[in-house]
Parts: C-alpha cells; structure tokens; sequence
C-alpha cells in the first residue's frame, strides 16, 4: 500500500484544462500501488460513472468522489450585469476554488446537490456557488483549501495574514475536522510562497495540512497537450500565450516516489519534513475515511401497472394486424413479455413508448425503431466476441438470462432483402437493409431518409459525428 494518494486531479472532463483520462490514472494508480483514484474536476461530477467501472476493474482500487468548485457570493449580481459598477461587475465574474470530497453517502448527495447548483442557479462562465450554499451542504463532506486560485491562497500571495486566518477559522467551523490546509510542490514562485504562510497558519489555528500536485494529466510529456488546451480556453497562441501567467509543466500524475524525490530535491526548505510527512499521510487518511456506496443498478421511473398497460397495448396492436388468434404470435409475445417483467424493464418500455409518443404529437424526429440483423451482429461467447454469422454448435453464448448457455443447432434463413454497404470517407462501412431509415444531412438541413435514397455527398449522422457517405 502506497503511502501518499492524489485527493486534487482533474481528468478530461475538467473541461479545456484537464488532459487526462479516468482510464490513464486508474492504470497509474494501480501499477504504483496507489488504493484510490480520487477525482475532483472543476464544478461536475461527470466523471463518477466511469470512475466506478475503472476501479471494478482493478484489485483493491477504489473510487473517491469530489470536485474542484468554483465559489462566488456575488452571482446574485449577474442578472442585472450590464447596469453594475465596475467594482461590481468584478465581484460578479470572480471566482475561487475549493476542492470537496465526499466522505459519506450523504456528503455525496450533498455534493451533487452543490455540483446542480453551481450549473442550475450559479453559473456565469463557470459554474458557482455561493458561501451560503455550501454551508447548507457541508454536511459529510471534506474540504481542502485548493490551488492558488482559492480565496485563501490569494491572500497569503499577497501577505493578509490576518484576512486569511479568519477565512479558515470560517470554513474551520464549518467542516471542523474535516477541513484541510493545502499545500503544493509545483515549482511555481508564488506557491512557493503561499506553502509558507499557509503553513504558519495551519500550525496557529491547528488545521491539518494535505499535499497535493494538482494533477491535470497522466504523464510529464503530456504537458504540451494541456499547455494547447489552456490556450484554446484563454483564446492564447503558441507565440502570445495569454492568460497562461501561472502555467507550470509539472501537473502530472507523480509517483510517491517522484514527489518525495521531488521533496528532496527542491523544498526540503519550502515545507519542513515533520509537515510534509504530516501532509502525505493525511491524503491516505482523508481516502481511507471516504466510505460512499452507490448503487449503480439500473434505476427506471416506476409506472403503476406498467406490466398490464404494456400487455393491453401488445393485445390491442395484435388485434389491429390481425394475428391475435395465431399461436405462433401468442407464444413469442408471452415468452418476450415474461423476459421484460422479470428483467423490471416494464417501467422503462412505457416510459419510452410516453417518450416517441410525445416526439411524433410535436412533430419531432423519431427514429424508425427498428434494427438489422445482419451476419456482423455481435454475440458474446464464454471466451470471445464473435459475429453471429460465425457461431457453431457447442459455443457457449450468453442468454437473456445472464447464463451461458450450449448452441444446439444453427439455422440460416434465406432474407429477401437486399443489403446496402455504405462506405464513409473515413473508410467505416455500414451495413443495413435498403428500407433502413438514415439521418442524413441534406442541403443544411436534417430528415430520415430511406439508405436506398442516400446521394454519394450526403453527410450521414450517427453516434461519433457526421460523416460523408459515398
């Protein structure tokens, strides 16, 4: 077990800062024997699910839920912008940080709810929330005084001691013990400076210190990539790099053994060994008090009678084609109604089926619902993916059940259909039935059509953007 854990990272979701992926840290974090993958990205939450799967996929690797938030006590103002002073128009657009971390089911509820304020009631170019709001839902949550961009680094930069003390007396009795004094290793001057006042007043006002490196990316070399993105969201160039004063290429996801070697190096006179130590095992602690369960069970609006409405809409459009009285339909509808109850998806076909109907009442775009089974289709094997063109008998193929089970025959039937192969610019081809409805991009404008009727320029929209068909 590693005895130093990143509780400040940002991934790719840190939207034109963050650089790095869930899926990079957790493989870090892993490989170096780092327990916890904890995240914080500014003002969402957007990276729990993947999170979750990630850490599932490793031994003793656990997820940490938190978020780097914005705070402003002056977003009140925003309406009313274009009639403000100019002192207030300042408090209007400022913001500070705050790191916080979930350390209960409960401080995690509280944390989506500030994380919703932020977008819902706070947000002017970043999402924020007020002092106010976190004070309402400090309730199981940890909190760390952040980067330099935080209220309190700001004031030890420019020496308000005093000021300073008494914003982290404020947040002290708010989070009590679970209030953290931040410091940094990332070979900027103004850190640097910030680590010393900030540990004088930890030690005043007797605060736990934590160290972090302000993760933003994976590996060192992946420093180049961050730099573009923070030019892109400053509207900066390689040769005017504006807004970037504060840039540093060492955000990178350490190894505990490149941060003590780092401690060696350069600030065994920056932060005492007695308070480094301190702060290195307290970012083991802070992930080992985080106990937050989610259950990640699929969760449907429950319909009452859903199961009977379902029933009485699958007999009444039975009736209407005509074959209610043929067996052959009676026992494929009783066997796939049996499979959806028991499965509890009933709910979720209703909703969906409330869904389509409300789009086609408003003349919106539905998609024909319908799928082609084609020789590529996939199924999944005991030990494989193979295309179901591809199964034989005595493969082990996983059933509505969730069991594998033996194929004991194949059949191929003849299909009096023809099948169109599309071919994108990009080489991907897509195969489908001519009747197959496609949208497709036409003349600056969107519709359904059929692919029979695709033109070779059409630009065809599907899940990873649009593409030109051929």
């Amino acid at each position: 077990m590693s005895d130093f854990a990143h509780i400040h990272l940002h991934t790719d979701f840190s939207c034109l800062d963050g650089y790095g992926t869930v899926e990079e840290y957790a493989k870090k974090a892993s490989e170096n024997r780092i327990e916890y993958l904890c995240v914080t990205d500014h003002g969402m939450g957007a990276a729990y699910p993947r999170m979750i799967e990630e850490c599932a996929r490793y031994d003793n690797l656990t997820p940490v839920f938190g978020s780097e938030v914005y705070v402003n006590n002056y977003h009140h103002l925003v309406p009313n912008f274009k009639n403000l002073s100019d002192e207030d128009k300042f408090l209007a657009r400022r913001n500070s940080h705050l790191v916080l971390i979930a350390q209960t089911n409960q401080g995690y509820e509280n944390l989506v709810k500030l994380i919703s304020d932020g977008w819902i009631n706070g947000f002017y170019y970043k999402p924020r929330v007020s002092w106010e709001t976190i004070q309402e839902y400090s309730e199981g949550i940890i909190c760390s005084t952040a980067c330099l961009g935080s209220e309190i680094s700001q004031l030890a930069l420019q020496d308000r001691i005093p000021e300073a003390e008494d914003l982290a007396r404020r947040y002290k009795e708010v989070f009590q013990d679970r209030y953290f004094i931040e410091l940094q290793m990332i070979k900027m001057e103004e850190q640097d400076k910030v680590n010393k006042n900030l540990i004088r007043i930890a030690a005043k006002l007797d605060i736990p210190l934590v160290v972090t490196n302000d993760v933003h990316y994976c590996e060192q070399k992946d420093s180049y990539n961050q730099t573009i993105e923070l030019l892109l969201n400053s509207k900066g160039t390689i040769n005017n790099r504006s807004g970037l004063e504060f840039h540093t290429d060492q955000l990178w996801y350490k190894t505990p053994e490149e941060m003590d070697n780092l401690w060696e190096r350069e600030y065994r006179n920056n932060i005492p060994k007695p308070e480094y130590l301190e702060a290195k095992a307290n970012t083991v602690r802070i992930c080992e008090s985080c106990d937050v369960k989610i259950d990640t069970t699929p969760k449907f609006p429950e319909i009452e009678n859903s199961a009977g409405l379902m029933m009485d809409l699958c007999v009444k459009e039975m009736k209407k084609r005509g074959v209610f009285n043929n067996q052959i339909y009676k026992d494929r509808l009783l066997k796939e109604y049996k499979v959806i109850c028991e499965k509890g998806y009933s709910s979720y076909f209703m909703c969906v089926k409330k869904i389509v109907d409300y789009s086609k009442n408003n003349g919106w775009s539905v998609g024909v619902g319908r799928g082609c089974f084609l020789s590529q289709n996939k199924v999944i094997c005991k030990n494989s993916i193979k295309n179901i063109k591809d199964i034989q008998i005595g493969d082990k193929v996983l059933s509505h059940d969730n069991k594998f089970h033996f194929v004991l025959n194949v059949f191929e039937y003849d299909i009096d259909e023809d099948i169109l192969e599309i071919i994108t610019e990009d080489n991907r081809k897509i195969s489908c039935t001519l009747d197959h409805k496609i949208r497709v991009k036409r003349k600056n404008k969107y519709k359904w059509i059929k692919a029979q009727d695709l033109f070779e320029e059409d630009e065809i929209l599907d899940l990873k953007g649009v593409r030109k068909g051929n």
